[in-house]
Parts: C-alpha cells; sequence; structure tokens
C-alpha cells in the first residue's frame, strides 16, 4: 500500500449547537476512528506536563484544586471568559500543546495502517480547529476538513432545550465563535444539521465509507470553498457563500497562497444575512433597521378581504380585527421550486423528482419575531392575506407576496412566469381560519435566465476537481439571487421535501402548521395522488387565473355529516327543553 494514502485525516469542526459532537458519535459508534480534541487537553492539563505547569505559571496557583492538584477548569474558565488577554494567554498554551500531541498520535496510527497493509480513516473532533490555524498548518494536518452547520435561531433553540441556556448566552458564545463564512471558506465539505441528528449521522457515514473505500481519490480539493464546496443536505444561504468566497479570497492572498477570485456582493441584497454569520447579528441587525412598532401598527391596519365557510367574498375588515376574532378570510401560499441536480450522499431521500437527475428544492423561510401570526417559525411557502381589493385577483396577489418577500418574478423586475394560483384548500385551527389560494413559482426559469451572469463571476474550479464535482457543487449552491423583506423574513433556505419533513420534526424548531398542510397537498397533487386532506372546492367565481376546481372527499362529506347530524340533536334538545317547560 502507498504510506501517502494509508491514514486519510478528516478534521470535524462546527459553532457551538451545530451537531459536530452528534455527528462524530455516530461515527465513534459505525466503527470509525476519532480522536476528540477536548479530551486530549483534558489529558495534557495533568500534574507534572509541560501544560500543567504553563497554565500555573501563567494563571497562578489559584486554578489548582488543593485536594486533588489538578487544574480547576471551573476557576480558569472564571478567569479566561472575563478578559480576551486570558483568553489569548490561554490558546497560547493549548492550541500548539493539543497540535503537537494530534501529530504524535497521527504518525502512530499511520505507521500502524501501513505495518497492516489496511486503509485507516480518522476523525479528529475539533471545535477550534479554524481559530487555531490547524487547517493550514505545515505540514498539513488534516486531508480534509468538514464543516457542520445550522441556522444560528435554530442552534440557540437547541441549546436552549439541551444545556438550559438562555437565548442570550447561547448568542454570546456562538458570537464569540468564528462566523459561519469563515469556516466555510476553509473546509471542503458542508454538512447540515437542519433536520433529525439520525439524517446527519446517516450523511456522515456514508461520506466516511466513500473515502475509506476510495481513499484520497473521493476527497474534495483543498481550494474547493464557496460555489465549489461539496454540500451534503442543506445549502448555506448564497449570500453566506459568497462571504465565504471572500474571506478565503483575503485568508489566501495574506497567507502567500494563491488568491481566489470574489463574487462581487449580490445586487439588492437583503439587510439580513439569511442563516449564517451572522444569523444572530443578522436578526438584530434587523430589528434595528426596521421600526417594529412602526411595522406591526401597518400590518394590523391593512385591510383584509373576508369570505365565509364556502370561500365567498363577504366584505373587509382590519387585519387586527381578523386575527383577533378568528375570521375567515383567504391568503396566497406561494411555493417556490428550482430542480437542483440529485447527490448521492445526503441526509435524506431525493425530493419530488424534476428533471431526469434532478431533485426539486423548495424555498423555506424564518418568520420574523415580530410576525402577528406564528412569529420566528419556519415556513414553507411565501405569501400572505389577500388584501380587500384583491378578491378574484388571487395570482395576483401572490405575485405581489413573492416579489415584496423574497424578490423574485416579473413583480420585481426579474426573469419568470408569474406565479399562478393551481387550486384552493381550507383550513381550520385554533390558530386560524383560511382559505389558501396555492400556487407555484418555478425559480429555474430566473435561475436561467441569470446563470451567465452568475457563472461569469465565478472562481475557476480547483486543480483536481472533476467534472462530476463541479456539477454537484453548481448544481447544489446555484440559485436566483434572493432579495428578503426584513419586516417579513429572517433567513431563507433550499430544502427538499424530504429536508421539510425532516427539519419539521425536530422537537427544537417550529413550523407552520397550515404551511406544512399546504406543501403535503401540494406535493400530493403533483405526483398525482388522492389527497385525504383536500377540502371542499371554492366557487368558480372566486379563483384565480390558472386555478383547479377541488372534488370533496370522503373526510369532508363525513365531516359534514357530523356537523348536520350534530345539528339535529342540538334542534332536538331546545324542543325538548321547551316541550318540558309547556308541560310544566
Amino acid at each position: 500500500m502507498d504510506p501517502s494514502d494509508a491514514l486519510v485525516v478528516v478534521g470535524v469542526t462546527g459553532g457551538i449547537g451545530s451537531g459536530k459532537s452528534a455527528l462524530c458519535e455516530a461515527l465513534r459508534a459505525s466503527g470509525e476512528t476519532v480522536i476528540d480534541c477536548d479530551k486530549v487537553w483534558h489529558l495534557l492539563m495533568e500534574p507534572g506536563s509541560d501544560a500543567f505547569e504553563q497554565l500555573k505559571a501563567a494563571f497562578g496557583v489559584g486554578i489548582i484544586n488543593a485536594a486533588t492538584g489538578k487544574v480547576d477548569r471551573g476557576a480558569l474558565g472564571a478567569i479566561v471568559f472575563k478578559d480576551a488577554s486570558a483568553v489569548n494567554k490561554l490558546n497560547g498554551i493549548a492550541w500548539p500543546a493539543i497540535a503537537g500531541q494530534l501529530r504524535q498520535l497521527l504518525r502512530s496510527l499511520r505507521t500502524r495502517a501501513v505495518r497492516e497493509g489496511k486503509r485507516r480513516l480518522v476523525f479528529v473532533e475539533a471545535a477550534v480547529l479554524v481559530a487555531a490555524g490547524w487547517d493550514r498548518a505545515e505540514p498539513a494536518l488534516f486531508d480534509e476538513v468538514w464543516a457542520v452547520w445550522a441556522p444560528v435561531e435554530l442552534r440557540v433553540r437547541r441549546l436552549a432545550r439541551g444545556r438550559g441556556m438562555s437565548a442570550e448566552e447561547a448568542r454570546r458564545r456562538i458570537a464569540a465563535q468564528p462566523p459561519l463564512p469563515d469556516v466555510l471558506s476553509r473546509c471542503q465539505v458542508a454538512l447540515s444539521n437542519f433536520g433529525s441528528v439520525e439524517a446527519l449521522a446517516r450523511a456522515g457515514v456514508e461520506l466516511a465509507a466513500d473515502r475509506a473505500a476510495r481513499g484520497r481519490a473521493a476527497l474534495w480539493p483543498a481550494a474547493a470553498v464557496g460555489p465549489w464546496l461539496r454540500v451534503v443536505g442543506v445549502p448555506p444561504p448564497r449570500e453566506t457563500l459568497d462571504a465565504s468566497l471572500r474571506a478565503g479570497a483575503g485568508a489566501g492572498a495574506a497567507a502567500g497562497g494563491s488568491p481566489r477570485s470574489a463574487l462581487p456582493s449580490p445586487a439588492g441584497s437583503a439587510a439580513v444575512s439569511p442563516g449564517g454569520a451572522g444569523s444572530a447579528a443578522g436578526s438584530a441587525a434587523a430589528e434595528d433597521g426596521v421600526d417594529v412598532a412602526s411595522a406591526r401598527a401597518k400590518s394590523a391596519a391593512e385591510a383584509v378581504l373576508l369570505v365565509d365557510g364556502s370561500n365567498a367574498d363577504c366584505g373587509s375588515v382590519r387585519r387586527s380585527e381578523m386575527r383577533r376574532g378568528r375570521l375567515w378570510h383567504r391568503a396566497t401560499y406561494v411555493f417556490v421550486r428550482r430542480a437542483t441536480a440529485a447527490t448521492t450522499a445526503g441526509p435524506v431521500g431525493a425530493g419530488p423528482v424534476g428533471r431526469a437527475g434532478t431533485e426539486d428544492r423548495f424555498l423555506v423561510h424564518r418568520r420574523t419575531a415580530w410576525k402577528d401570526y406564528c412569529p420566528g417559525f419556519m415556513d414553507t411557502n411565501s405569501g400572505g392575506v389577500v388584501g380587500a381589493d384583491e378578491g378574484g385577483r388571487e395570482s395576483e396577489a401572490a405575485a405581489r407576496e413573492l416579489a415584496e418577500e423574497v424578490g423574485l418574478g416579473p413583480g420585481a423586475g426579474r426573469p419568470g412566469v408569474a406565479p399562478r394560483v393551481l387550486f384552493f384548500k381550507r383550513m381550520e385551527s385554533e390558530r386560524a381560519r383560511v382559505w389558501a389560494a396555492v400556487a407555484e413559482f418555478d425559480a429555474g426559469q430566473a435561475e436561467v435566465a441569470e446563470e451567465a451572469q452568475d457563472k461569469a463571476a465565478l472562481p475557476a474550479p480547483p486543480a483536481g476537481m472533476s467534472p462530476e464535482q463541479r456539477a454537484v457543487s453548481w448544481g447544489a449552491l446555484a440559485g436566483p439571487t434572493l432579495r428578503l423583506q426584513a419586516s417579513e423574513v429572517a433567513a431563507a433556505f433550499w430544502l427538499t421535501a424530504a429536508e421539510v419533513e425532516e427539519a419539521a420534526a425536530d422537537p427544537a424548531d417550529e413550523w407552520t402548521p397550515d404551511g406544512l398542510r399546504c406543501m403535503w397537498s401540494y406535493l400530493r397533487r403533483r405526483d398525482g395522488a388522492s389527497d385525504s386532506d383536500e377540502e371542499a372546492p371554492a366557487p368558480a367565481g372566486q379563483r384565480g387565473a390558472g386555478a383547479a376546481p377541488e372534488a370533496s372527499t370522503a373526510s369532508d362529506e363525513a365531516d359534514v355529516e357530523r356537523r348536520r347530524t350534530l345539528g339535529w340533536v342540538c334542534v332536538g334538545a331546545m324542543l325538548g327543553i321547551v316541550a318540558s317547560r309547556v308541560s310544566w
């Protein structure tokens, strides 16, 4: 066996709450060798070691536990996290010591692999991998670096649920770590942990098996960042990837490496930075950039169309009155889809099939925290309530909402065919009663029109990248630039239907229930399957252009019969009461 291919070393990093440790635990459970740098450091701090003596000299004997003679990590932490200079001092001791120990461990594992004539795959879990610069160490420590990522707000929810942290403390800790664009500019593989831990584990184990079988031939080129990154699962937001490419270019030039071309900032990019660096910072910026009180007042005063239980127009009221009275109204639900190259190693199965060899991704987003309905929830579609003067023109209302919220479609001066209403759906819950005008927008048409200028701005593919790798990278990450409305949308992501299902099952996050119901109905209709969840059809006069009628289902008829029976029971009870009084 070629000694250079006897050991494949993969660094695994990710911010707090991203799922890095969960991935490494799954790899360990599958039989892979995993080195935990936190545990390495704890061993290096044992009494008598060089690191122990350096810590005692730097921070004093107060950090030593009198009973055990060991470093009291709590006492050390109390000093370090109050003082940036103390953090730097600690890192100056810890990082070189851990890197040195890693080299010894890896040298030993490589010697054993050569002796056994069997390729070994070793994973190194290190939260500080990027901050410590280990990915750029000479000689190289890692053959490939994986980053586990998740939206900041989802990480905050997970930390609150799993570790009991306050949202403020979680955001503070996240902000203290390198932002996502910087991490992505220094790794070759990005695994999303947007859904379940099982999905993340499945993806990681599949990738590990491929690398164990093919060795270095399976590795992504070291220079593959930004649009050429290998993505497994949900692609990071386009703006995050653009920022990562610029970060990589700057860092590469500073380090004396070959500078990479940088994508220009997207024209008209949103005030909110979706997902990454700062999603926490992005949310704050959005709140600072939007007069929340004014936005709420304007929304509450908006005149909306009222309908009855059969979707017939019956007047208008202010939005606040509609919400307060849970009144029947009409709203648009626009599903934005685009076909991408199907990936072979993903966290979940392929979504609905578009063209051959492709799968559809759908634009989902997180609602802003000051929305009057489901604030802060994830949503499957763009849309909103139909205005008082938009009855019968739901396709126009859908186009307006699409342009306002995400900056797509002819209404925003962008390429593509305007969305059209496909069908109406009746929904009733404790939160709201609504007739949904379900529409579709093919973002692929807009993407084709803008693809030439986007590709012209891309850097050249890294040396050693195969056409197949380029196809997967571009297919997963390309997409029309979004212009998010800061008062409505906090972040946006492209997910397959299966990824939506996985993410919606995560108890740490919440999705709008009506948005999910509409999505499953929309997908069932696309697949030509019957939909037992569908409601009564809308009157022909109330359908938007292109809307199709719906047939009542058996469940609807049974529901009508139950209501009719209940009504007769009530009438009988009233007659009984009257008869008893007359008799008396």
